[in-house]
């Protein structure tokens, strides 16, 4: 974009794409960017006051990443809806900093913690809605990538580099290490895909590099219940979909945006299996 020296885009979703620039003579060197298709449609996601911005990760009209806000010295993972002004801070209480790398329906992923402890993190669009990934056995662990149900990412144990696969919880841990041959003695998943392939690399002490590897994920049959709801509305417009975890709170935190392609159409809240109830409602944009 105009004005900035250095610009790299991490990620894509649609006709959106998402990353960062770096804009000399501002507060915030880095600015967390969200674009269209052309330089002049970058829309500049930090939020006011904030030293610096990062975004990571997109799914339709979500975007993810971290930011350094006022008056924290750390970055906090950040859960945006398009806009500078429109965002989550999704950094866990008694976390010191926290990261988001991956996004998809309404679920997100990365890591956070205290100086020298860091855990994969899962979230459902709220800080408070986090649970720590980091199994036991390892002492260090991230998240990267996520299909909305499963997340990938890697652990640290006898400090080596394991690729794993999650489900929810520490305790569904997969280590995917297990399933390399002997002479790979290191590996890390970098991405999942909706079919549940994941990516990465391992390291080949046979011929002393690291190589991409593919994981591919067997068919299995699964029956998963999910919140429903069925939108009446105008064809054409843009609907927001709020929750709340209490009908009586004053606090609905957005969920999603999009264009209401038939009426009644239906929706399905991908990430609610992880809580014993919620409350949802439709606003026309």
């Amino acid at each position: 974009p105009q004005g900035y020296t250095i610009s790299v885009v991490y990620g894509m979703s649609g006709p959106n794409q998402i990353g960062t620039g770096h804009k000399p003579g501002t507060e915030a060197y880095w600015h967390a960017l969200l674009w269209s298709g052309t330089a002049a449609s970058a829309v500049d996601l930090t939020p006011s006051g904030c030293l610096q911005s990062l975004a990571r990760g997109i799914s339709g009209s979500l975007q993810v990443g971290d930011a350094v806000l006022p008056p924290f010295t750390a970055g906090h993972a950040i859960l945006w809806f398009g806009t500078a002004a429109k965002y989550v801070d999704l950094n866990p209480s008694g976390f010191d900093f926290s990261v988001a790398y991956s996004v998809s329906g309404s679920q997100e992923v990365g890591s956070g913690g205290t100086a020298g402890n860091t855990h994969a993190l899962v979230w459902g669009g709220t800080a408070a809605s986090v649970v720590d990934l980091n199994p036991s056995g390892f002492s260090a662990s991230e998240a990267v990538g996520t299909t909305g149900t499963l997340q990938a990412g890697y652990g640290i144990t006898n400090g080596q580099s394991h690729a794993l696969l999650w489900s929810g919880t520490a305790a569904s841990t997969v280590d995917l290490q297990r399933f390399l041959p002997s002479n790979y003695t290191s590996s890390t998943a970098w991405n999942i895909d909706p079919n549940g392939n994941i990516v990465g690399n391992a390291f080949n002490s046979s011929t002393g590099q690291s190589e991409a590897i593919l994981w591919i994920a067997k068919p299995t049959l699964s029956v998963n219940m999910y919140a429903g709801l069925t939108i009446s509305g105008q064809v054409g417009g843009i609907y927001e979909i709020d929750y709340a975890n209490d009908l009586n709170s004053t606090n609905w935190t957005p969920l999603t945006t999009f264009i209401l392609t038939n009426s009644p159409s239906l929706f399905f809240d991908t990430n609610s299996t992880y809580f014993a109830h919620r409350f949802y409602r439709a606003i026309k944009q």
